[in-house]
């Protein structure tokens, strides 16, 4: 069996024209989790959307396969809108979405980093993938986790090359390079200081 790759595991979240609004990443054979606001956005709802969208949404795995386009849709129990304000220990700006289609044979689930104990967090190298405006394609930033804060997140410090974390990693797997694991997903950028730092 193939070793799981941030390759094999990648989803790009594409609108009604075939644009790529956020990432996400394959967690089963025939599932894929991302943010609910990357779902909202691409169904062109609101983010303070609750109700589970029963509109099917089109993704694709643009690093393996054949790279077409397949459908998916919210698992019935698979819907985590945003909380405003976040309710501390409460899922949210989450969503499952099940594959209508089979997914390209080369994708690869993204297996999970479960630490003991949050301190395990902290330091830790990653790699980001997303699609930010003019990288429709992809882009990677390699960044460190700075440890877990408030409200069940984990802080992402800005990237080691320098470069912001801006719109369009949302949803994206936060993949950790010493364990070739998913440590989360990126749900939030700061939005001062040229984003220097994103929450998982």
């Amino acid at each position: 069996m193939t070793a799981p790759t941030l390759e094999s595991c990648l989803v790009r979240i594409l609108d009604p024209a075939g644009v790529p609004q956020g990432v996400g990443f394959l967690a089963l054979p025939d599932r894929v989790v991302t943010c609910a606001h990357v779902v909202t956005d691409v169904l062109g709802l609101a983010r303070s959307y609750q109700n589970r969208p029963t509109q099917p949404v089109q993704i694709d795995f643009p690093l393996v396969g054949d790279k077409r386009p397949i459908w998916a849709e919210v698992e019935e129990h698979g819907w985590y809108p945003p909380q405003t304000p976040p309710r501390a220990g409460e899922a949210e700006d989450i969503a499952v979405l099940k594959l209508i289609e089979p997914a390209s044979a080369e994708a690869t689930p993204g297996p999970l980093f479960v630490p003991r104990l949050l301190e395990e967090f902290r330091e830790r190298r990653v790699t980001l993938f997303g699609v930010p405006e003019g990288h429709d394609d992809g882009d990677y930033l390699r960044c460190e986790l700075a440890g877990a804060v408030g409200n069940d997140r984990v802080r992402v410090n800005r990237s080691i090359d320098q470069r912001s974390i801006r719109p369009g990693f949302s949803g994206g797997p936060v993949w950790d390079q010493a364990t070739r694991t998913v440590a989360g997903i990126v749900v939030e950028a700061g939005t001062q200081a040229a984003n220097q730092w994103a929450d998982m």
